[in-house]
């Protein structure tokens, strides 16, 4: 059973928010670089989680 295409649309921008968001943090020169891995990496590890979540529910046909 497929889901609907605006909660496919919802949960692929979530995605590459969430990868945008990491790029971004680790440009943040005001952060130190081990506090840039950690939030960049949980922001990654987020996308990761989300897209199991999208193929483990058949969203992705």
């Amino acid at each position: 059973m497929s889901a609907p295409a605006s909660k496919k649309q919802v949960v692929t921008m979530t995605i590459v928010a969430l990868v945008l968001a990491a790029m971004v943090v680790m440009v943040i020169p005001r952060l130190p670089l081990p506090l840039r891995f950690v939030a960049a990496g949980a922001d990654l590890i987020a996308a990761a989680i989300v897209f199991v979540a999208l193929r483990q529910q058949g969203m992705d046909k």
